[in-house]
């Protein structure tokens, strides 16, 4: 029996430990804000979305992509569509990248006086209330986030990003879109600082993590049974 509890916290550990790797694949993050300006040049969209309503937004893509740039400061990471996914939702609409799509994201350590992350993807579909006819051609969406002090960001590298809106003393969520069906140069274009970034764990993460905390609890109840035992 000692024997066997000695085992068990190496196990224990080893799950924890797993539900917590710096180079785990994929990485879900959830970006929420609100818009600050709504530009609808051609009335397509039911009014829900307006200045001072709220955006959610979730970004998936694998960390794994290697750095295309050389130089020490910058990180460059273009990942493939089959890697990356982003999707956003406001009013009574939702946003979503085209799936052929790829999407780049870029990595500033102490340049130029500053920490800075830049996202960008083109071509997204619309669903909701449209009018007959009325979709998307070409756009894209281009979020910032900059840190002054240059704390933010430990290095360039896509694996340590801290995904912490706190990190940062300036942020942007940008999105422009053509409009097909309604016109020629109509477009819709949605523009908000993002208030809130949060990793959201894979189930076979979280599932790790919840093991390996319920075992613990269970050894510990075992250890104070057997305690009481020998009094």
């Amino acid at each position: 029996m000692l024997r066997l509890l000695r085992v068990q916290p190496l196990l224990l550990l080893a799950c924890l430990g797993l539900a917590s790797r710096a180079d785990a694949v994929p990485v879900t993050v959830e970006l929420t804000g609100t818009w600050d300006s709504v530009l609808d040049t051609a009335g397509v969209l039911d009014g829900s979305i307006a200045v001072g309503g709220s955006w959610t937004a979730t970004l998936v893509y694998d960390d794994s992509a290697p750095d295309l740039s050389p130089s020490p400061t910058t990180g460059s990471y273009s990942i493939p569509a089959a890697a990356f996914d982003l999707t956003f939702t406001s009013g009574n609409y939702s946003f979503s990248l085209s799936a052929s799509e790829a999407g780049e994201i870029s990595i500033d350590d102490n340049l130029s006086g500053n920490d800075a992350l830049y996202l960008y993807a083109e071509n997204f579909l619309l669903a909701g209330p449209l009018g007959p006819g009325i979709s998307l051609d070409f756009g894209y969406f281009n979020p910032t986030l900059f840190d002054s002090s240059e704390t933010a960001h430990v290095s360039d590298a896509l694996t340590d990003l801290p995904w912490d809106v706190g990190a940062y003393d300036a942020t942007d969520f940008y999105f422009f879109s053509e409009v097909l069906g309604a016109g020629a140069g109509e477009f819709i274009e949605l523009d908000g600082p993002i208030t809130g970034l949060s990793i959201i764990p894979e189930p076979a993460t979280a599932l790790l993590h919840g093991l390996g905390l319920a075992a613990l609890g269970g050894l510990a109840r075992r250890r104070a049974g057997s305690r009481s035992r020998r009094r």
